[in-house]
């Protein structure tokens, strides 16, 4: 049989007019059916409706209707239902002190003109102990709890002991060693110093060792042999050779000149070949190559005997 269009508009019709009526629902669940005294529970009414509607819902203070306890805040969640509806949920954390058994009755939820009940729900509530009625007694809700071992904290008195134990320690060390005037602590002898020849001798001796200029490296030898006389100049005569110009080095040696004018000049012919081999790239004969380190050798041995005949001769002066 075909359906007629006023027919079919009659059937949508209904079904609009039941889907408005089943826009709202509301169910009331309790996570436990019994419990001790003092324990809590939690009670959730779970309201099915269609989004941006408000609805209203029971207000409570501390206690449910039916004497159930109320603990804390309620906790609220929403999630969207696959049909296009949203669930919100009111969760209450409940609990009671006495022995009965407690109803949660039915409770009404407003949407616009109409009004919902949710379910009624039940709850036990045991007392797990026995009273002595006859001596009164008082018995506790529950065992006495032993707390966790807090590791913490041991370790805080396990290191404040140790610190009062060092610090005894210390006391007791110090008192027998400054109090009862023993030694706590040995001197190291000073290192002796080295003499800036013997020194330098040394280093020369390292860079003939090196072999740089037989392995080409000229200017690399050239500057460790200057490096050297620098170094021993800088301690013989206590100037700053080593921020100092070849130039400026004899300048300041000009009464060395006087003393052992070969000394001198061997020094001179060193620094400058030194110079032209680093600036200049000049590459000087092998014979050169082995004067240079001689004539470092002679400059070193030879000036600490100048120095002293120089100071020689200024004392004579000095008693005339």
């Amino acid at each position: 049989m075909k359906l007629t269009k006023l027919q079919i508009l009659l059937i949508l019709s209904i079904l609009t007019i039941n889907l408005n009526a089943q826009k709202i629902s509301v169910r009331t669940t309790l996570d436990s059916a019994a419990m001790v005294i003092g324990q809590q529970s939690a009670l959730t009414f779970q309201i099915d409706q269609m989004p941006k509607v408000k609805v209203l819902t029971p207000l409570f203070s501390d206690t449910l209707p039916g004497g159930l306890e109320i603990v804390g805040l309620p906790k609220i969640d929403t999630v969207q239902a696959d049909d296009g509806l949203i669930s919100i949920r009111q969760r209450y954390v409940v609990t009671a002190f006495n022995e009965a058994v407690y109803t949660v009755p039915e409770l009404p939820f407003i949407d616009g003109s109409d009004t919902v009940f949710s379910n009624s729900v039940s709850i036990k509530i045991i007392q797990p102990f026995q009273i002595d009625t006859v001596t009164n007694t008082f018995a506790d809700i529950k065992t006495v709890m032993k707390p966790p071992f807090d590791w913490a904290y041991f370790f805080k008195i396990a290191l404040l002991v140790l610190l009062i134990i060092g610090i005894l320690v210390a006391v007791i060390f110090i008192f027998i060693k400054i109090v009862l005037n023993k030694k706590v602590i040995t001197l190291s002898r000073p290192p002796v110093a080295v003499p800036p020849d013997v020194l330098a001798i040394r280093e020369l001796d390292k860079v003939r060792a090196e072999k740089l200029w037989q392995n080409q490296q000229v200017k690399q030898y050239y500057t460790r042999v200057t490096e050297v006389v620098r170094e021993y100049i800088a301690a013989r005569f206590e100037i700053n050779s080593m921020e100092m110009t070849s130039d400026e080095i004899l300048e300041n040696l000009v009464e060395l000149k006087t003393d052992n004018l070969n000394i001198f000049s061997e020094l001179r012919e060193l620094l400058q070949t030194a110079d032209l081999v680093k600036f200049a790239k000049l590459t000087p004969l092998p014979d050169q190559n082995e004067r240079a380190l001689q004539s470092a050798y002679s400059f070193v041995k030879n000036t600490p005997k100048i120095v002293a005949a120089a100071e020689i001769q200024t004392n004579e002066n000095l008693k005339k």
